[in-house]
């Protein structure tokens, strides 16, 4: 009969390949993005989700959607034209509920399509809690809605340089990239690439009117972006590409410091943990780089390093509140105190400019985690737990 004819023709090779071809290209038809030609990130998985995205310095917008999902279908061509937009930027990556379950608990994802949002060096606790907050997207579905909000979340990483500031910006021992502009603000790739490589490289924007800095580096044209790694202003490097986020990236990343190391055993790492020379109770006062290279990167170990206003009425009862909290923590890390007028440093680090601030640097790491509490023995403390246990 009919079905004893297919199944007969079914033990034909030709046929069994033909069917496996049409059942992979069905499975691909219902997949709402296709590898390789889209430029959403479909890698995500329970896996590797902290390596790729927590232990990054990227902002990501994560779509949660389902392939049986109507409405994730009609979502799908304008997150890709979101991701087209943010190419370089913002990490677009889109996660599908029914392939990674436990990564859509996590986010408490209950319905499709979910957009989130995570912000560069995100924690998550055992119990599920991110740090800072994942934040939901409820704005209009529409690609220039998603595209102003994610560059929203950007933080600020770029120094201005004028006349007061250019020395001690040139100062610094890192690379410098630095953009003479005649625009009253950096663009949103610029912002974008600063926060990207903000543990490899210092970012500073130079107005068109501050005439002595545009000539002692040549500048003729605006914008310009200059790779600058000494005061040396003949050793200043011009990028002559294309003002788009890949290749503008690629010069960025040619002139800053080589990336952190991911993935490594731990048995690896603690071949090559650098060694460590006994703390002790002390806070320095850091006055230059200089200090912080000599004391900190060369002793190594994590540095805990304060701002505190020098002008600040309660100045006395800080101080005070730092050095009680160095006398429980001494044994974890090195203590440093400076003031506001170390600016260049505290962006670096993250720090927001609100006095009294505090961050813990790890230089063999090269990254820093910024307190973000009242500036008291109890919450520096156990700030500090958090981070050395």
């Amino acid at each position: 009969d009919f079905l004893n004819d297919i199944i007969s023709s079914m033990r034909s090779s030709t046929l069994v390949v033909a069917l496996a071809a049409f059942l992979a290209f069905t499975q691909l038809a219902t997949a709402l993005y296709t590898p390789g030609k889209t430029k959403i990130d479909l890698s995500l998985t329970k896996e590797n989700f902290a390596s790729q995205v927590l232990d990054s310095d990227s902002v990501w917008l994560i779509e949660f959607y389902a392939t049986w999902c109507g409405h994730c279908k009609n979502f799908a061509p304008v997150y890709e034209k979101v991701a087209e937009n943010l190419e370089g930027m913002i990490k677009v990556a889109a996660i599908d509920v029914d392939q990674q379950k436990e990564l859509a608990g996590l986010f408490g994802v209950n319905s499709m399509p979910t957009i989130k949002l995570v912000k560069p060096r995100s924690t998550v606790s055992a119990a599920g809690k991110f740090s800072p907050e994942a934040e939901t997207y409820n704005g209009q579905r529409t690609a220039p809605a998603l595209v102003s909000y994610a560059l929203s979340a950007l933080n600020d990483y770029i120094v201005t340089v004028d006349e007061k500031s250019v020395d001690t910006f040139l100062a610094q021992k890192t690379p410098k990239i630095v953009l003479f502009t005649n625009k009253p603000k950096a663009s949103d790739l610029y912002r974008a690439l600063a926060s990207e490589f903000r543990s490899r490289a210092a970012f500073g924007i130079v107005q068109q009117s501050e005439a002595a800095i545009v000539s002692k580096f040549g500048v003729k044209k605006f914008p310009t972006i200059l790779s600058v790694n000494d005061a040396d202003a003949a050793q200043s490097v011009a990028y002559d590409g294309p003002l788009k986020a890949v290749q503008l990236g690629q010069f960025i990343a040619q002139h800053a410091l080589p990336p952190r190391a991911k993935g490594q055993s731990g048995q690896k790492q603690a071949a090559e943990k650098p060694k460590v020379e006994e703390m002790k109770p002390v806070v320095h006062e850091l006055k230059s780089a200089d200090t912080l290279k000599t004391l900190c990167v060369e002793k190594g170990g994590l540095c805990a390093i304060a701002f505190i206003d020098s002008f600040e009425d309660s100045k006395a009862d800080y101080v005070a509140q730092l050095e009680k909290a160095v006398q429980k923590q001494y044994k974890n890390f090195r203590f440093f105190l400076t003031d506001q007028h170390q600016t260049a440093l505290r962006d670096a680090l993250g720090v927001p400019e609100m006095l009294p601030g505090l961050a813990v640097y790890n230089p063999s790491k090269g990254r820093s985690i910024v307190f973000r509490s009242a500036f008291s023995e109890e919450k520096i403390v156990e700030f500090l737990e958090n981070i050395s246990s």
